[in-house]
C-alpha cells in the first residue's frame, strides 16, 4: 500500500470517529484509545515504509559500487573507488587500503600513526572486523594522535587469509564507529578484494610476458651490440608520450608493446658476420629489404584481438605525415596513432643514443631538430608533446 491510500484511509477514519463522537454514539474514553491506537498504526506504518525505502536506496548503492569496482583491473583504481564507495556508506573523514604489503590508497597524515600498523597487525592475524575509539576498546597503548578519534577495519579477504584491509578513519556523525556500520561495506570489500587479487595475478602474468619479450629483445640486440636497450627506451619514451596524449589503460597497453617490437621484423636480417654498430645494419641491406621490417615485424603476431592492434603500430611506424613513408604510404590521421607516436619516440632515440657518439644530441636539440620535421614527416600534436615531455624528464629514456 503506498502513501497516499495509507493518508487517504487515515482520514476516513478520522472522519467516522469523529462522526460517532459528535452524535454521542462512542463514549469519549474509547474514542480516545481508537484515535491513539490509529495514530500508532499510522506512524509504524510510516517508520516500516521509510526504512524500506533506505533500504532499498542501501541495495542499490551497493549494486552500483559492486559494479564499478568489479570493472577496474588496476589496484589504485580499485583501492580508490572502494575508498570512495565506504564512505559514502559509512560516514567517515578518511578511507585507507592495504594491499599486499604497502599503501595503494592512504594518506600520510594518518599512515605515519604507529597505532595504525598495530590494528593492521591485528586485523591481519585475526581476519576480524576491528572498531576502536579513543574512549574505550583499544587493543594497544599506542597515544591517539589529536587528528584521529575512532577507527574501522575491515580484512580484504582472498582463500581465507587477509591479504588486504581497508580501514576508515574519523567516524562524521557520532564521532565513532560501531559494528553495524561495517555490515554495509561486506559486498563491496568482497567485491574489491577478488577485483584487487585478479589484478594482482594480471599484473604478474603480464609481467612473465614482458620477461620473455625483454630476453627476446636482448637475444636481438646481442647480435647488433649498437641497438642494444632501442626497443626498450622507444617504448618509455612512447608510454610517455601516450600518457600525456590521453591514452586510456588498453591503448597504453598495445603502444607499449607495439613500441617494444616496432623493430623486431629486423630479425629476419640476421645474417654471420653482419657488422653490429648501430647504422651499419641498414648500410649493409638493400633498401626495399629494410622498407620491408615492418611488415615482416608485423606478420610475427597473429591478425586477430588485441594483436591486431599491436600489428598496427609495428607496420605503420615508417609511414609519414605528408604521405612519403611506406609501406603503404598514409598520411595524416589515416596512420595509426600508436603509429605516429612511436615514429616521433623512435627519432628522438635515433638521434640521442643510436647516432654515432660524435654525432648524437642533447635531448634539447634533439627536439628542436624533430621539430623541423613536424607537419611533413610527423604528427604535430606528438611532437609537441614531445617537447613538453623532454622539458619535464631530464632523462625520459
Amino acid at each position: 500500500m503506498d502513501s497516499k491510500k495509507m493518508v487517504l484511509i487515515g482520514l476516513v477514519l478520522t472522519a467516522f470517529f469523529s462522526s460517532l463522537a459528535v452524535f454521542e454514539l462512542i463514549p469519549g474514553l474509547l474514542m480516545s484509545f481508537l484515535l491513539l491506537f490509529v495514530g500508532i498504526a499510522v506512524t509504524y506504518y510510516f517508520a516500516l515504509s521509510r526504512m524500506r525505502l533506505e533500504s532499498l536506496a542501501g541495495i542499490s548503492i551497493l549494486l552500483k559500487a559492486a559494479k564499478e569496482i568489479g570493472r577496474e583491473s588496476k589496484a589504485p583504481e580499485i583501492s580508490r573507488l572502494l575508498g570512495l564507495w565506504a564512505q559514502r556508506l559509512v560516514k567517515s573523514e578518511a578511507a585507507l587500503v592495504w594491499w599486499q604489503g604497502e599503501w595503494v590508497l592512504g594518506d600520510e597524515e594518518f599512515t605515519a600513526w604507529p597505532g595504525l600498523e598495530t590494528a593492521r597487525e591485528w586485523v591481519k592475524n585475526n581476519n576480524e572486523i576491528l572498531v576502536l575509539y579513543k574512549n574505550g576498546g583499544e587493543i594497544f597503548s599506542h597515544p591517539w594522535p589529536s587528528n584521529i578519534n575512532s577507527l574501522l577495519g575491515w580484512p580484504l579477504m582472498v582463500t581465507g587469509e587477509a591479504v588486504g584491509m581497508l580501514f576508515l578513519l574519523n567516524e562524521s556523525k557520532r564521532g565513532y564507529f560501531v559494528p553495524q556500520d561495517s555490515e554495509a561495506l561486506e559486498v563491496i570489500c568482497q567485491q574489491a578484494a577478488a577485483a584487487l587479487n585478479k589484478a594482482s595475478d594480471y599484473q604478474k602474468l603480464e609481467y612473465f610476458y614482458k620477461e620473455i619479450l625483454f630476453s627476446m629483445l636482448n637475444a636481438l640486440d646481442s647480435r647488433f651490440p649498437g641497438f642494444t636497450g632501442h626497443s626498450q627506451r622507444v617504448a618509455r619514451v612512447a608510454a610517455l608520450l601516450g600518457s600525456k596524449l590521453g591514452l586510456d589503460e588498453e591503448e597504453l597497453r598495445i603502444l607499449e608493446y607495439a613500441a617494444l617490437l616496432h623493430d623486431a621484423g629486423k630479425v629476419f636480417f640476421l645474417q654471420e658476420g653482419l657488422p653490429g654498430e648501430a647504422g651499419e645494419l641498414e648500410e649493409e641491406l638493400s633498401v626495399p629489404l629494410v622498407e620491408e621490417h615492418p611488415l615482416l615485424g608485423a606478420q610475427i603476431l597473429p591478425n586477430k584481438g588485441i594483436f591486431a592492434k599491436v600489428r598496427q603500430g609495428i607496420l605503420y611506424h615508417h609511414e609519414r605525415y605528408d604521405g612519403s613513408g611506406y609501406p603503404e604510404g598514409l598520411s595524416r590521421t589515416d596512420i595509426p596513432l600508436a603509429a605516429r607516436i612511436i615514429a616521433v619516440a623512435d627519432l628522438y632515440d635515433a638521434l640521442t643514443r643510436l647516432a654515432p657518439e660524435e654525432e648524437r644530441l642533447e635531448p634539447e636539440a634533439a627536439v628542436t631538430e624533430i621539430k623541423k620535421s613536424m607537419g611533413m614527416l610527423l604528427d604535430p600534436l606528438v611532437v609537441v608533446v614531445m617537447e613538453e615531455v623532454e622539458r619535464k624528464h631530464d632523462d625520459i629514456t
